[in-house]
């Protein structure tokens, strides 16, 4: 990989990078970055600095954004996939490369959400879904201050990742008497608080009705359906349901700035990493449940 990268210094030399390539300069630095700590080679910081001094000044750009509303015509400058592939760079330079990876799909999603329904300390919050994304809800709930997490699952495993990582201060199996179970949590009285993360009809359900009056519910899970009955479930109460799905380039930076203050790594939430050949493993697990994040790494260490 040194020669690899010996070459590409060379042809940098020669033919700059241009076009899509200037746009995603980062990626190239993930990669540097990776080597350097492993070898300890300081032309290595070099070639990242001349990558960064042709690539896009994507810090100047975010400074001064431009796209806050949907734009007329498709640009390298507007493309989205181009903005979350930025923002690996903050990250790279806090020192978080996998971490900067999951906020665009996972992380980002779930800090939309939570900026929808707010979460801050006078909130207990019930987390339907603990899988990779009911997962990174408990660990922002944690962040932003919520006084009791609350989570439901069908798969053991897990339940017992979301106690082993602090995300969760009380787990439940899923069942029939989860609302009463939650209540019972809450002091009767239900949570502030809900998000669902699974999709599936009872747990949302569930969700809604173990929220206490003027509570707030946010569901982030794709797909499925829920029944319920308004009145006495959401009317009565005076409860607020939102839907939230994806996020902003704008919070995706917001959000990059405060996993760095908070010292809160998403890459923690990762259970198994397998290498490419082993892709179709790493799918079965994941279809499994019995797991957290799983990570198909290419050009990482496996760990």
């Amino acid at each position: 990989m040194l020669r690899a990268m010996r070459s590409v210094g060379t042809l940098l030399d020669e033919k700059p990078l241009d076009s899509g390539a200037k746009m995603r300069w980062i990626d190239f630095a993930v990669g540097i970055n990776w080597l350097y700590a492993r070898t300890g080679e300081d032309w290595l910081l070099e070639l990242r600095g001349k990558a960064q001094m042709q690539g896009y000044d994507w810090n100047a750009h975010f400074a001064d954004f431009q796209y806050t509303g949907k734009s007329p015509q498709w640009m390298l400058e507007n493309h989205v996939v181009n903005h979350a592939m930025a923002l690996k760079e903050a990250a790279m330079r806090d020192g978080g490369m996998t971490d900067g990876a999951q906020v665009a799909c996972g992380f980002g999603t779930v800090y939309e959400g939570l900026e929808k329904i707010g979460i801050d300390g006078n909130h207990a919050v019930l987390i339907t879904g603990l899988g990779p994304v009911g997962l990174a809800t408990g660990a922002l709930c944690r962040k932003l201050g919520a006084n009791k997490i609350i989570g439901i699952d069908v798969v053991p495993e897990r339940m017992k990742i979301a106690l082993d990582l602090g995300l969760c201060d009380a787990v439940l199996a899923s069942g029939p008497d989860n609302v009463a179970q939650v209540r019972e949590l809450t002091g009767s009285y239900g949570v502030e608080r809900a998000v669902d993360c699974s999709a599936n009809a009872a747990a949302r359900a569930t969700a809604i009705r173990a929220t206490r009056k003027w509570g707030k519910i946010v569901f982030l899970g794709e797909g499925g359906t829920v029944e319920i009955n308004p009145s006495p479930d959401m009317i009565h109460d005076q409860k607020t349901l939102y839907g939230s799905w994806v996020t902003s380039t704008w919070l995706m930076e917001e959000l990059v700035e405060r996993l760095v203050r908070w010292n809160l790594h998403p890459a923690d939430i990762i259970t198994h990493r397998f290498p490419l050949e082993r892709a179709s493993e790493a799918y079965a697990l994941m279809s499994s449940g019995k797991c957290g994040k799983v990570a198909v790494c290419q050009d990482e260490e496996l760990v």
